[in-house]
């Protein structure tokens, strides 16, 4: 009987069984990772950028729809770790410029193709960082 009731309470009251320190280590984990999980407004003029040279690129742009669009950040540390992992594994090409780091923008899309089949694909869009910020004028890769 008194399991039972301490399941009920603990199904109303939580916070009474794993105390007030649950709550801030939560918080502090969401807070850790947050700017992490694609934030993407101040990078939206990348994701534009990425989006017009797609939309160059299709047969069918007028049938174009972004299904979603990620941006993550590699700054010149990250690249150099990179490269070096690339050089070792050898199965791929280590070709990234270390010296700034880049913006990666991924674009996941629905559109036809020529033929009226709807199509399900991704693009890849970097740009330099320069300073530290993205450099819009052009893409490096895609």
């Amino acid at each position: 009987m008194a399991n039972g009731l301490a399941s009920a309470k603990f199904r109303q009251y939580p916070m009474l069984f794993w105390g007030a320190d649950w709550m801030l280590r939560v918080a502090a984990a969401f807070l850790a990772v947050a700017p992490l999980m694609g934030c993407h407004g101040i990078y939206e003029p990348g994701i534009e950028q990425c989006e017009n040279d797609l939309l160059g690129d299709l047969k069918a742009p007028t049938t174009y729809r972004r299904v979603k669009a990620e941006t993550l950040i590699f700054d010149a540390d990250m690249v150099r770790s990179i490269n070096q992992a690339a050089k070792k594994d050898g199965t791929v090409e280590a070709n990234l410029d270390p010296a700034s780091g880049y913006l990666s923008v991924n674009i996941e899309y629905d559109a036809s193709n020529p033929l009226g089949v709807p199509i399900r694909d991704t693009r890849e869009c970097k740009f330099a960082l320069v300073n530290g910020k993205p450099d819009y004028s052009h893409v490096i890769d895609h």
